[in-house]
Parts: structure tokens; sequence; C-alpha cells
């Protein structure tokens, strides 16, 4: 389909008064903005500069970086910053699992998986802040049908040992591998205990905590095995499963849902397989584009300033 888009520009020089600038571009339906935008650049108009800071696209948002340690402490201003009377008008949310607007979207994958199977599955989540597995939870409660759940997480284990034991404690993050589950303290711990009893939470979930040297090696055995590239986050998905069935004798299908592309750890594959994944095209094209982060010191004040 073809599309008018009509960008504001501003002309050089001291005054850089604004104006609007329209483009015809050819777009498919599962295009986003920032596709469109670099095929003008490309195809048309070397000349247009845009702000590609957020990561997801144009979006009229900046990056935000807090110098030092942050896994908690970001995620700690984020709701802070909700609260703060200085940016009620700002109306802020949040794109991750902090937001139900994410996880109640995210619930429909599990009903789609479920729709495909002829009995009921095992879902192994990949799990870090459990907003994924809290998602299936929600779809679990609102009637889908499930054999269980299986978190499976690298070293920051906090779930994994408090279904063990109700003695566990949050604690800081620890690098690893597979870093979007470098997370100590999940802030979705408390809704999954607002959805499930503790009795009724460890009687439907199973945890796993899985290495980085098994990582790696999970990810080998699979390539070799079965010709599948996982990225580490599924890597961890996939041991789990292995594990539980080697230590329980489990038959039950078990649905892995896998989490990212392993083009975007081009390092970590190359360490477990001895070679650097393809990119696909956007990826590769997003990947030699420079990035635009403010850096900003820990503090809420430092945050509502750079808001405001």
């Amino acid at each position: 389909m073809d599309l008018q888009i009509k960008i504001q520009r501003f002309e050089p020089g001291e005054d850089q008064r604004p104006y609007f600038q329209t483009y015809q571009v050819s777009a498919q339906p599962t295009d986003r903005i920032l596709d469109c935008l670099n095929r003008i650049k490309w195809e048309q108009d070397g000349t247009l500069g845009y702000r590609m800071s957020c990561g997801h696209g144009v979006c009229g948002s900046d990056a935000m970086k807090i110098n030092g340690r942050c896994g908690l402490s970001c995620q700690r201003l984020v709701k802070e910053a909700f609260l703060d009377y200085r940016l009620k008008e700002l109306n802020l949310t949040s794109a991750n699992s902090i937001s139900v607007g994410r996880l109640i979207p995210q619930s429909l994958y599990y009903f789609w998986a479920r729709s495909r199977m002829d009995v009921d599955p095992m879902f192994c989540v990949p799990s870090g802040n459990l907003g994924n597995l809290t998602a299936g939870i929600i779809a679990y409660l609102s009637g889908m049908p499930a054999s269980g759940f299986l978190a499976a997480h690298n070293a920051n284990d906090f779930f994994v040992r408090f279904l063990d034991g109700p003695s566990a404690e949050f604690g800081p993050s620890v690098r690893t591998l597979s870093n979007a589950m470098d997370v100590g303290a999940p802030s979705n711990f408390e809704r999954l205990g607002r959805l499930l009893p503790e009795d009724e939470m460890r009687r439907i979930i199973r945890g796993v905590s899985i290495s980085d040297g098994d990582t790696l090696e999970s990810m080998k055995r699979v390539y070799e095995d079965a010709g599948y590239l996982a990225d580490p986050h599924t890597a961890v998905g996939l041991e789990a499963v292995r594990r539980l069935r080697a230590s329980t004798g489990i038959s039950t299908p078990v649905v892995v849902l896998s989490t990212a592309h392993p083009a975007k750890f081009p390092e970590i594959v190359e360490s477990a397989l001895g070679f650097i994944p393809d990119r696909p095209e956007r990826l590769a094209r997003y990947w030699a584009e420079g990035t635009d982060v403010a850096i900003l010191e820990p503090g809420l004040d430092h945050l509502v300033d750079a808001l405001l």
C-alpha cells in the first residue's frame, strides 16, 4: 500500500524555522513508522534526519541510562515516577511488565499455542522479572487448560528458591549470558502472589536455575541435534525442560517460549557454536545505526528534571 507521510523539518541556520514536507512511500501492513522513515531516507532524501533513541522506532521518546548498577534501581525509579506529583500531567505508563497493559496481550500467545494442541501442555517460560510467566498465569486463570508451568531462570534464582521454600529473599542482580533475565528482585512476584496463593503457586509452577556454562551447552546440543539456533534465553528454557524430563520422567508436551533472535547475541552464539549468525535485514540496519542515550545520575529528582 502507498502512504503519504508529512514530516516536520527545520530550515538550516540560526532561526531553524519549522516547515512540513510530504513524502510518498510504499509500505507493508507489518511496517513500522521507523521502517517507512528509513525507506524515505535511503531511497528519496538522504538529508532526512530523525531521532532513533527509543530503540523500537520513532516515538517521541528519549533513551536514558542510569549511571552505575541499575537493574533494581531503574525499576524503583519508574515506579516512583508514576507516583510523583510533579509528573502527574505526563500520564506516564510503562512498556515493560510493570504495566498490566503489557501482560494482557502477552497472555494471548498462550491461548494461541494451546489452541493448536490436542492435549494440555506444560509451558516453559524463560523468566527474570516474571512478567511473561504472570501473563501465562492470567491465561490459565482465565480458562486456558494447561498441565503446569516451568519457570526457567539463570543464576538470578530468587523465584526458584522461593518455590523450594518460603525463606528465599531478594538479592542483587547477577550478570549472565541471558541478560534480559538478570533480575534479582522481580517486580511481578507480588502480582503473582495476588493471583495465586502460595500453595497453589507451588502446585502448578516448577522452577529451575541454569548456569551460563549449561546455557552454552544447551545452545550447542540443540543446534547439533535439531538444527535449531537458540538465543541464550531460549536455551535456558530448553535446558530446563531437558532437566525436568530427566529428573521426573515426565512425557507431557512442553511449549517453550522463545524470547529473542540469536543474531542479537553474536558473541555468545560464536562462543557456543563457533560461528556468528546471520542478521535479518531489519536487525542489520538497526545494528549499523548509532545510539543516543542520556546518562542520568541515580535519584528521582534527576529523572524528573530530565522528563520535564
